[in-house]
């Protein structure tokens, strides 16, 4: 009994990565095809120099990291805050809330964006504007204005969301 196994492109997860027919002619030979076939071009992450692959890694790793903890670590300061700002602590859980809706809705575009522009653009954006929310943070006056230091903040940061899980798999299935 033969399986008949179709390669339909459009079709995700129909692509043959193993011909059988060879298979069964050469055990040892290399008969597996890469989906997606390396290209030339040197920038092709399959393409990269182990070490490239690696501190690439390192870079997403730490990127992930670091927005992690800016994002999750909020609030440890809300007492200073509510302090310097004279915003209560339900507006400020307000805030934090529209941060995290903005995380979830603005993935939708941030992805996108990076297909379409690059991931290196994207991240480097979203380290700019993450550098920025801090300074903003602390000049904060009214609700208003802390709300949209959260959706700003949300919004550069949903890349935190969509892209490192993307970018790690750009590399690791080549590495050893």
């Amino acid at each position: 009994m033969s399986t008949d196994i179709r390669h339909d492109p459009s079709v995700p997860g129909t692509s043959v990565i193993l011909d059988e027919q060879i298979q069964h002619e050469s055990a040892r030979s290399n008969n597996f095809t890469l989906v997606p076939t390396p290209s030339a071009d040197p920038a092709d992450p399959l393409n990269w120099s182990q070490p490239r692959k690696w501190l690439y890694t390192a870079c997403v790793v730490l990127y992930t990291t670091a927005v992690c903890f800016c994002v999750g670590c909020l609030y440890s300061i809300y007492d200073p805050l509510g302090a310097a700002t004279g915003l209560s602590l339900a507006q400020l859980n307000a805030g934090i809330g529209y941060l995290y809706l903005c995380i979830g809705l603005f993935g939708i575009i941030t992805q996108p964006l990076a297909l379409a522009i690059g991931k290196r653009p994207v991240y480097i954006i979203s380290c700019l504007a993450g550098a920025v929310y801090p300074f903003w943070i602390t000049k904060v006056k009214s609700n208003g204005e802390w709300i949209g230091c959260c959706i700003f903040n949300g919004f550069f940061t949903s890349i935190l969301f969509v892209l490192p899980e993307a970018s790690i798999s750009d590399v690791v299935s080549q590495m050893n």
